[in-house]
Order: C-alpha cells, then sequence, then structure tokens
C-alpha cells in the first residue's frame, strides 16, 4: 500500500496548485487587459479632434495591434492543441519538439493549462 502524505505535504501540493492557478489567472488577465487597452485607444482615437493635430504614419502599431489580436487566438489554440495531444497520450517530448522547445519548457508553460 503506497504512504499517504503527510496533512503537512498534501497543503504544500496544494499550495503549489495555487500557484500555477494564480500564473494561469495572472497571464488569463494579462491579455484580457492588454485587448481592453487596445479597445480604449481605439475608442480615444475615435473621439478625438483631428484639429490641430499632427498627422503620423500609425500602419506599423496598427500592424503591431493586429499581430497582437492574432497572438492571442494563437495562444488559445496551441493551448487546445496541446490538450488534445495529451488526451491521445503524446508525451511532453514529442509536444516539445513540435513547438520547437524541450520537454521542461513545454510542460512548464502548458502543463498547468491543460491538466486533465
Amino acid at each position: 500500500m503506497p504512504k499517504q502524505p503527510a496533512p503537512a505535504q498534501q497543503s504544500a501540493c496544494n499550495v503549489g496548485q495555487q500557484v500555477l492557478t494564480m500564473r494561469s489567472i495572472v497571464a488569463a488577465m494579462s491579455k484580457l487587459d492588454r485587448a481592453k487597452k487596445l479597445e480604449a485607444f481605439e475608442h480615444w482615437a475615435e473621439l478625438v479632434d483631428s484639429n490641430g493635430l499632427l498627422v503620423v504614419d500609425t500602419t506599423a502599431l496598427r500592424a503591431l495591434m493586429e499581430l497582437s489580436r492574432q497572438r492571442s487566438a494563437v495562444d488559445l489554440q496551441l493551448v487546445e492543441a496541446v490538450r488534445q495531444a495529451r488526451a491521445d497520450h503524446h508525451s511532453w517530448s514529442e509536444i516539445g519538439v513540435m513547438l520547437g522547445v524541450s520537454k521542461q519548457a513545454a510542460q512548464r508553460k502548458y502543463g498547468p493549462l491543460v491538466a486533465v
């Protein structure tokens, strides 16, 4: 029969899981904050009176904004793809190779987000 962890060990595990959950929440909030800031900036830009303003080429900034939106969408797709790969019993080594990172990096980044 396997040895049951002492209550203190169980707390440490629970605390560790809470930290991972907090990290994923903070990451999600950062993405939401970025989206809210972009939305607020666009709203502000629509309300500004153009009289007296300098004309500035914002093509590069708009490209950054669009790429940021695309990155958020791709991030969500990657999490889902990793979740499916794990559900299909693929190893973290295989997933890491497909992502171009080590198995440790893949597990560290996606493990808390795809726990089944």
